[in-house]
C-alpha cells in the first residue's frame, strides 16, 4: 500500500512537471507566432490598415480566411519551403484575427489617445 502511494505521488509530480514544461513551450511558441503575425501585418500594411479591414463584411472576412487557407493547403501539398508554409499559416492566423475584429469580438486592451488603434497583437484581448 505504501509503495502504491509513493508511486501515485511520483506519477502526479511527473504529470505536473510535464504540464509545466508543455505550458512553457506552448507559451514560447505562441509568442513567436504572434511576433510573426505582427511582422506580416507590418509588411502588408500597404494593402490596408485596420480601418479598411473593419469595412469588410462577415462573409468577406470568411472568404479571406478560406482563400489563405487554400494557399496554405496548396503549399503543403506541393512541398513548398518552411518559410512559405509559415508565411501562409501566419496569413491564416491574421485573417482569423481580422474576422474576430470585424465581428467585434476583440477590442484593444489598452487604447490610448495618441494611438487609438493599436497595431501590436499584445494590445488585443484574444481570450
Amino acid at each position: 500500500m505504501i509503495h502504491n502511494r509513493a508511486n501515485d505521488e511520483s506519477h502526479r509530480l511527473v504529470d505536473r512537471f510535464r504540464r509545466k514544461l508543455t505550458d512553457s513551450i506552448s507559451s514560447g511558441k505562441r509568442q513567436v507566432f504572434a511576433e510573426k503575425m505582427k511582422a506580416e501585418l507590418d509588411e502588408n500594411f500597404y494593402k490596408g490598415d485596420r480601418d479598411q479591414w473593419l469595412n469588410l463584411s462577415r462573409d468577406e472576412a470568411l472568404v479571406e480566411i478560406r482563400y489563405h487557407l487554400e494557399k496554405l493547403e496548396a503549399a503543403v501539398e506541393h512541398g513548398e519551403s518552411k518559410e512559405k508554409i509559415t508565411e501562409y499559416a501566419v496569413d491564416v492566423g491574421n485573417c482569423a484575427m481580422i474576422f474576430l475584429d470585424v465581428m467585434g469580438y476583440i477590442e484593444p486592451m489598452h487604447p490610448t489617445i495618441s494611438d487609438p488603434m493599436p497595431r501590436n497583437l499584445s494590445d488585443y484581448d484574444l481570450s
